[in-house]
């Protein structure tokens, strides 16, 4: 382990103490929440940066309405926390014991866009969105996206907080085992959570946060250079999660950004 991930390791630590156990049992620091739904025999593993706030809030509606009710949606996602499980052993046994694992994904040049704009660009000047100081101190003194990017390219996973965890860590455990009955992709949510919606009669998805909103911008934030350190940090990300092809379209974008987004000519299109 590197020097400066040691000592990151015990300023993380040093605030939440109680993260030792599970330090020891999923081999990160960053918790996974898993969101169980009992009467719909739904388990949501929380991507964060991926639709998580209105898939949450979907399974929130039949989960101890009395004590939700007229909450905001912060709190009830605070309360929903607080009775997620935790390890990926739990997960295994909610899937044997009959419920539905489901999670999604995102691009992942565009999840790490989206963490940036949420958490950095609303103050401006490196200002980080979060009363964690161990995250505060990952990122102090960044003065743009290309600060960002280098320190979340030089941090392993289990020293990652999870927005920008590799989501193949998130969704399959320091040991690659997917618990998983359906995996969606937020550029397709509103066909891919249907599948959900017609399981446990569900309604639509809600509206995404501002940061999730339909367009191609987040391909102007990144040189080749920041492109090729992102493909390296989550390499497992775009070959696992079906994502191989965004580093190509996105480098050929680069070199020639007036021809047009890649994807924009294929008529897709990715959520920032």
């Amino acid at each position: 382990m590197e020097l400066r991930n040691f000592f990151l390791m015990l300023i993380y630590l040093g605030e939440n103490p109680g993260r030792l156990p599970y330090l020891v049992r999923n081999k990160a620091i960053s918790r996974t929440f898993v969101i169980k739904n009992d009467s719909m025999k739904l388990a949501y593993i929380v991507n964060p940066k991926v639709a998580s706030s209105s898939i949450t809030a979907l399974l929130a509606s039949d989960v101890d309405v009395e004590s939700l009710e007229g909450k905001p949606t912060r709190q009830k996602h605070a309360l929903l926390q607080k009775r997620a499980l935790h390890t990926y052993d739990e997960i295994s046994r909610l899937r044997e014991a009959g419920y539905f694992v489901f999670s999604f994904v995102r691009n992942p040049y565009a999840r790490i866009v989206s963490f940036y704009k949420n958490k950095f660009e609303p103050a401006g000047n490196g200002y980080l969105r979060t009363k964690r100081f161990a995250i505060k101190h990952q990122f102090r003194k960044m003065r743009d996206f290309n600060d960002v990017v280098r320190v979340i390219c030089n941090t392993p996973d289990y020293l990652s907080d999870a927005h920008f965890m590799s989501q193949t860590r998130i969704l399959f455990g320091p040991d690659g085992v997917n618990h998983l009955d359906f995996i969606g992709k937020l550029e397709k949510i509103d066909e891919d959570f249907d599948i959900i919606s017609r399981r446990a009669n569900l309604g639509p998805i809600g509206r995404r946060n501002p940061s999730s909103s339909a367009n191609q911008e987040w391909m102007d934030y990144f040189t080749p250079d920041l492109a090729h350190m992102i493909h390296e940090r989550f390499k497992s990300d775009f070959d696992l999660l079906g994502y191989a092809d965004e580093h190509r379209n996105l480098m050929a974008y680069l070199q020639n950004p007036n021809a047009g987004n890649p994807n924009q000519r294929l008529n897709t299109h990715h959520e920032v």
